[in-house]
């Protein structure tokens, strides 16, 4: 189930089950101060408020069950300041016709048969703590005055501070009920013994996990009785209260209930289509905090739904509104899908006018909370200041005015979180008459530095490259020097980074490559030293160029066939569009070099370093990655054939949409690694460690994980597994939910605290497996082998066992509860001792 909310609005939600049907309760809370104006404060103020207050009652503001009648609750001090006698005040809450006094005293204690004089005080809180009780008092096992049962002469026995003004302590040896305008502890006697008394034989094999026929549903009003409306379902609509002595400087605190209403509506699934409803809510409670100025307001609801879990409901959305300007369930359904949007909805989620009435909101929310420049934003501007400096003086050359195609941006004031919707519009519009300008300009003419011999020939990367090279030391003055040296580094990172969507540059050709390889051979044979120099499109093809320094060296396009580049320093270099085929690259450190479009096959990278390479495109063919070490990659339309990387260690790579055929990852060690829409063929991880690694909508079938070990790894979002080997595999902590995993093999395989709930174990070899207490909840496990399987406290709910074989398989303790089976099921030798059967489906034996 998804929640799909305002920021100012909290859900909470459970699914009960009464009288064998399904129900799903929902209570929206909303905190809110109480000026003549209420306005809504942020949720996550909401939870601080409860972990701050409420401090008896273990945080518990709501329990998502629908009460039985409306009620309220205070949760606060009561002062003396606004009178003379400091030693005893009444406090009292008034709510349309209710009204409750409590009487609060200063500390006491018995002496004998009488009580002290109280002490004077300034606030005291109306908690349980102050209430009559003591730690054996079921009642109250946090309050004070219940007499010890061994009473000791050095210890005073304390008298309650606060006390009802109908029933107050007359005796030390006295029982009287606690009171406060706090919650009563759902454990209390006197609200747990509504929870019925029919939990049989009969309600075992019909109702349960549901409650008992018997059930008093105020269980879930958590006031006292003097605080609820047994005639009303819903507290009065703007209903008056009045509040005395529970503000340190106000005695008197009075309003009314905000005019608000809450609306909840769900997309569910019924009978295989998304039905799109509302439920309807009740605002059953409020939840005063005077000393605060604030009270929490809270909504109640439920609706029928087919699984006891509720995971037919897809998603869930509150909203609030004012109670006579009732919004369209059509506007709902078009914010749901707002907001459910995969690329927009981010920018909608902030929106909140659109599920909570705009005067309810306090304006200083969307206020930026600081107008100071933020250090990228100044970088930004500065940026662009430069950019348009630049162009501005080459489209003057051409008789052109920049002014007039992209004039200067003026500052602006960044857009607030509820505008984010629109001024992403606004900017996707601009970046559409941009493009089009562009392109009525010409790209080329304009982002081209100078005009080549021949017009008709486009710039490569490398041309641009050092035409911005040749602008640069134009400009150069004496003390420029450092400037010019932090430029060229910009320069060259950014060529090392956009040569791929660039021209390509072109190769030597005629005498030239002779003197090229003369030179290189020279270098070579002197101190190997070819650092940062320019060999665009050399032919050093069957070259020797072990242990070479080609750090930072230019060789976009050349060709490397066959070249032995053992142990060479290829860090930062450019091979894009290189030739490595048959090359050998054992032990090289292409650290941030660029090998995006080169064609690298049979190309031998054993015990290589590719940290933060750009393989952008690149072709890597029936190459060898033994013992390599490759970081912080990102494989984007890249090619990968036949490529062997036996004991790897890969970090922080992702692979996206790529056809991956006939990977070897045997025995290596991943971490971090990532499968984004991938299709994977004959993909072997036997004997490999992986440890986080994520498989995202990736077609896997067939791939081998025979005894490999993972660790915090996913299979989610449509990836499929079907006919996978995972024996003898450990997998620990893993989630494999909803995966088909049809004929696949878990023989001896050993599931540690993992999730295979709703997985597709269709014909599944699960023998010998050990699935001691993972998740199989829904999982289907038609006509699968289970033989010999230990299944000890395995969560498998719902699950579908028909045609299975559990012969020998160990169910101590395990839950089957609601599960399906059939008359093929084989349980021969299972042991089944503390099995949890119940509840069966309806028709099951």
């Amino acid at each position: 189930m998804k929640i799909v909310k305002p920021l100012h609005l909290s859900i909470l939600q459970r699914p009960f089950t009464l009288q064998g049907q399904h129900h799903l309760g929902v209570s929206v809370l909303v905190l809110a101060d109480m000026e003549e104006t209420p306005h809504l404060s942020p949720e996550a103020e909401l939870w601080k408020l409860v972990s701050e207050e409420l401090t008896t009652s273990g945080g518990l503001l709501d329990l998502a069950m629908p009460k039985n009648c409306a009620e309220f609750l205070a949760t606060g001090n009561a002062y003396t300041h606004h009178q003379s006698d400091k030693t005893t005040c009444a406090v009292k809450i008034q709510l349309d016709i209710l009204e409750k006094t409590l009487i609060v005293t200063g500390d006491r204690h018995w002496v004998q048969e009488s009580s002290t004089e109280p002490l004077p005080f300034t606030k005291m809180g109306l908690g349980w703590s102050n209430a009559f009780g003591g730690p054996q008092f079921v009642e109250n096992p946090y309050g004070v005055g219940v007499a010890p049962e061994q009473p000791n002469p050095n210890v005073h026995q304390k008298l309650p501070n606060i006390e009802s003004p109908q029933v107050r302590l007359t005796s030390p040896h006295q029982n009287i009920l606690p009171v406060s305008f706090d919650a009563i502890d759902i454990t209390c006697p006197r609200r747990f013994t509504r929870i019925g008394k029919n939990y049989d034989a009969d309600w075992l094999e019909n109702d349960f996990p549901g409650f008992a026929k018997d059930i008093d549903w105020r269980l879930f009003n958590m006031a006292e009785s003097d605080q609820q409306f047994p005639q009303y379902n819903e507290l009065p609509p703007q209903a008056n209260y009045c509040i005395w002595n529970m503000h340190p400087t106000q005695p008197l605190q009075q309003g009314k209930l905000p005019p608000w209403r809450a609306r909840c509506f769900v997309n569910s699934l019924r009978d295989g289509e998304e039905k799109f409803e509302e439920i309807t809510m009740r605002h059953t409670t409020v939840w005063f905090f005077p000393h605060r100025e604030q009270m929490v307001l809270i909504y109640q609801g439920y609706i029928r739904v087919s699984e006891d879990d509720a995971t037919d409901i897809l998603e869930l959305m509150p909203a609030l509104e004012i109670i006579n300007q009732p919004r369209s369930s059509i506007h709902y359904y078009q914010v749901l899908q707002q907001r459910l949007d995969k690329e927009k909805g981010a920018l909608f989620a902030f929106r909140e006018k659109d599920l909570l009435p705009e005067t309810a909101i306090a304006t200083g929310l969307n206020a930026h909370s600081s107008h100071t420049q933020s250090p990228i934003h100044e970088n930004i501007s500065n940026f662009e200041r430069h950019q348009h400096e630049y162009y501005r003086l080459k489209l003057a050359e051409e008789g052109k005015d920049i002014e007039q195609l992209f004039p200067t941006s003026k500052e602006t004031t960044p857009p607030s979180l509820e505008q984010l919707p629109d001024y992403a519009a606004k900017l996707k519009q601009q970046a559409d008459v941009l493009e089009l300008q562009i392109n009525n300009v010409g790209q080329a003419d304009l982002f081209a530095p100078e005009k080549s011999s021949n017009p008709h020939m486009p710039f490569s990367g490398a041309d641009n490259y050092h035409q911005q090279l040749n602008l640069l030391y134009k400009g150069v003055g004496k003390n420029d020097e450092k400037s010019v040296a932090q430029t060229e580094q910009t320069l060259f990172q950014t060529y090392l980074m956009s040569a791929q969507a660039q021209e390509p540059a072109t190769r030597l050709t005629g005498n030239t490559i002779a003197i090229v390889r003369d030179y290189v051979s020279a270098v070579m044979a002197r101190d190997k030293n070819l650092s940062g120099i320019d060999l665009t499109g050399a032919d050093l093809a069957e070259m020797d160029l072990r242990h070479a320094n080609l750090r930072g060296t230019l060789l976009e396009n050349a060709n490397l066939y066959g070249c032995n580049l053992e142990y060479a320093s290829l860090q930062e270099a450019m091979l894009a569009r290189a030739d490595l085929t048959n090359a050998n690259l054992s032990h090289t450190h292409l650290e941030n070099a660029s090998l995006a479009l080169a064609q690298c096959e049979n190309t031998n990278f054993t015990s290589s370093r590719l940290i933060g390479t750009n393989i952008h495109k690149t072709l890597f063919k029936n190459c060898n990655f033994t013992d390599a070490l490759l970081e912080n990659l990102f494989g984007d339309q890249t090619i990968f054939i036949q490529c062997l990387f036996q004991r790897a260690n890969i970090i922080d790579t992702t692979f996206i949409e790529l056809e991956l055929n006939g990977m070897s990852f045997i025995e290596a060690q991943m971490k971090k690694v990532s499968f984004i829409k991938c299709r994977l063929l004959e993909f072997n991880c036997s004997h490999a460690q992986i440890e986080n690694g994520c498989w995202v909508d990736t077609k896997a079938i067939g791939s081998s994980f025979h005894a490999a070990h993972l660790v915090t790894c996913s299979f989610t979002a449509g990836s499929d597994l079907a006919q996978a080997d995972f024996s003898d595999a450990t997998l620990k902590q893993c989630n494999l939910r909803q995966t088909p995993l049809h004929q696949t093999s878990f023989e001896r395989a050993r599931l540690d605290n993992s999730d295979l709930s709703e997985a597709q174990l269709i014909k599944a070899n699960l023998q010998y497996l050990n699935g001691s207490g993972s998740l199989f909840i829904r999982s289907n496990f038609s006509e699968s082998q289970l033989m010999n399987a230990n299944l000890i406290s395995a969560i498998m709910q719902k699950s579908i066992l028909s045609g299975a074989d559990l012969r020998g398989a160990n169910l101590f303790r395990a839950d089957i509860s609601q599960s399906r089976f059939d008359d093929i099921t084989n349980w021969d030798g299972a042991y089944t001792e503390s099995t949890k059967m119940q509840p069966r489906i309806k028709g099951e034996s």
